[in-house]
C-alpha cells in the first residue's frame, strides 16, 4: 500500500443530494459494489496511479485543494479501496482468480440480462419480439451477398427494433453461415484490444455454441495472453449478450443456431489522440488478417455483426446539460456524416473523419466498425434505421443504428 494503483475502472459523472459525485465500478465485476464518491475523493484516485507514494499524493492533492489534506484522511480512503477490491494487490487477485475459475468452470456464459432487459422464458421472449415492430414495409432488395450487419447494444427498449429489423435480414439472406463474429464494444476494456471466450453465450433458447476450433486457432497465431487474458470481461459485458440472443431468436428449428466468435473490440482512444491509423499497429493489422486467414483455411462461411451505438450525449457522459432539438438535429447530421464513410467501405476515411472531431461525440461503437470495415474490404454498407434515445427522467441521449453490408 506504499504506492497505491487503482485498478482500471469505470466512471460515470452523477448528481447526489444535489452536488455532481462520480459512480466507480468494475467492469470485470470483482468488485461487486459500485461507489459514490465526491469530487475531491475522485481528484486523490486519478493520482493513484503506483507511481507515488501516499505523501506524494497528499502534497500534489493538497496543492490542487489549496488546503492541506490530513494524512489519516487519505490513508482511510486507500484502505477503504482496498478492501472495495478496487487497487491492485493480493486482495483483489484472490478475488480475480475465484471469479475466473468460477466463469471458466460455468457450462456457459448465461444470460446475465434475461429478466431485465429481455424476457427470460421463451414464450415471454417470442410474445417480446412481437412489440419490437421493426419490420420493413419490404425485405430489403439485395444489392449482393450479404456479409454483414451492424445493430445497436443499447437498451433494448430503444435499440431492439434494430436489432430484429437486421437479424431478420441476416435469417433471409445469410442464414447458411457457419459462424457469426460478433465485434461488441469492450466497454471495460483497458489496453487490451481484442478480447476472445472459449465459453459460449447461453440465452434462454438454449446455448450458441462458440466456435472452440476457430478461437483456438486464432489463440496459436496471436497467443493466449493476448486473447484471453481478460476473458473475465465477457461475464457482464451486454454487447455481445444482446446480438446472440437475436441470433437464436431468427434461428428457425429444428435448425442449429450458428457458431459464435465472441470478441470484445477495446477503445481505439488512443490512436484518435495520436492521428495514427490503428491499422498501421500490429495488433490491429494482425488480428484482421489473421481471423480472415484461419476462416479461409477453416473454410468457414462467415457472417460479421458489429455491435455498437454511436453518439452519448448529456451529464452522465460529462456534459453540463442535455441536447435541444437544434444540437440533437446536428448530432444526426455529424453521426450521418461518419456512417456514410462506413457506406462506403472506406476504413481509412472513417477514421480520419473520426479523428478529426477529437471522438467529440463519445461514439462508443467506432473500434467495433472500424475492425468490421477492415474485415470486409470491398463491402458496401447501407444504413436501414437512426435513431436518438434519451433515457427516460434525463436528459442523456444515446444514438444507434441498423445496417447492412453487402459484397
Amino acid at each position: 500500500m506504499e504506492r497505491p494503483k487503482l485498478r482500471n475502472v469505470a466512471v460515470s459523472p452523477i448528481e447526489h443530494e444535489g452536488r455532481q459525485h462520480f459512480v466507480i465500478s468494475d467492469p470485470t465485476g470483482a468488485a461487486p459494489e459500485a461507489l459514490v464518491v465526491a469530487p475531491l475523493a475522485m481528484l486523490i484516485l486519478q493520482h493513484l496511479d503506483g507511481q507515488h507514494d501516499l505523501r506524494e499524493v497528499q502534497w500534489t492533492a493538497s496543492r490542487a485543494l489549496g488546503r492541506l489534506l490530513p494524512l489519516e484522511q487519505l490513508e482511510e480512503l486507500v484502505r477503504s479501496l482496498d478492501r472495495a477490491g478496487y487497487l491492485e494487490g493480493p486482495a483483489f487477485q484472490a478475488r480475480l482468480c475465484a471469479l475466473i475459475e468460477g466463469y471458466r468452470s460455468a457450462p456457459c456464459r448465461p444470460p446475465v440480462f434475461a429478466g431485465e432487459g429481455y424476457p427470460a422464458d421463451e414464450a415471454g421472449l417470442r410474445s417480446w419480439l412481437e412489440t419490437l415492430g421493426g419490420e420493413p414495409a419490404a425485405p430489403a432488395a439485395a444489392r449482393g451477398r450479404l456479409v454483414g450487419l451492424v445493430a445497436p447494444h443499447i437498451d433494448l427498449r430503444f435499440g431492439g427494433a434494430s436489432c430484429k429489423l437486421v437479424h431478420a435480414e441476416r435469417a433471409r439472406r445469410a442464414g447458411d453461415a457457419e459462424t457469426v463474429v460478433v465485434l461488441g464494444t469492450g466497454h471495460g476494456a483497458g489496453e487490451e484490444l481484442f478480447v476472445l471466450t472459449r465459453q459460449s453465450y447461453g440465452t434462454p433458447l438454449g446455448v450458441l455454441p462458440t466456435d472452440l476450433e476457430l478461437v483456438e486457432a486464432l489463440v496459436a497465431r496471436l497467443g493466449e495472453q493476448e486473447l484471453l487474458g481478460a476473458e473475465i470481461l465477457h461475464a457482464r459485458e451486454h454487447s455481445v449478450e444482446f446480438q446472440a440472443l437475436f441470433l437464436h431468436l431468427f434461428t428457425a428449428p429444428p435448425a442449429a443456431p450458428p457458431r459464435l466468435l465472441p470478441v470484445l473490440v477495446g477503445s481505439f482512444e488512443p490512436f484518435i489522440r495520436s492521428g495514427t491509423e490503428p491499422y498501421a499497429d500490429p495488433r490491429v493489422c494482425g488480428f484482421v488478417e489473421g481471423l480472415r486467414a484461419e476462416l479461409v483455411r477453416l473454410g468457414r462461411r462467415a457472417c460479421f455483426a458489429a455491435s455498437i451505438d454511436l453518439s452519448h450525449l448529456g451529464p452522465r457522459y460529462g456534459d453540463a446539460r442535455g441536447l435541444s432539438p437544434q444540437e440533437a438535429a446536428q448530432i444526426e447530421a455529424e453521426d450521418r456524416q461518419l456512417l456514410a464513410f462506413a457506406e462506403q467501405g472506406d476504413a481509412e476515411g472513417f477514421f480520419r473523419h473520426h479523428q478529426a472531431s477529437g471522438d467529440r461525440r463519445r461514439v462508443c461503437g467506432f473500434a467495433p466498425l472500424y475492425v468490421l470495415l477492415r474485415l470486409l474490404p470491398g463491402a458496401r454498407g447501407r444504413l436501414l434505421r437512426y435513431d436518438q434515445s434519451t433515457f427516460p427522467g434525463t436528459a442523456d441521449t444515446v444514438a444507434h443504428c441498423a445496417m447492412l453490408f453487402e459484397e
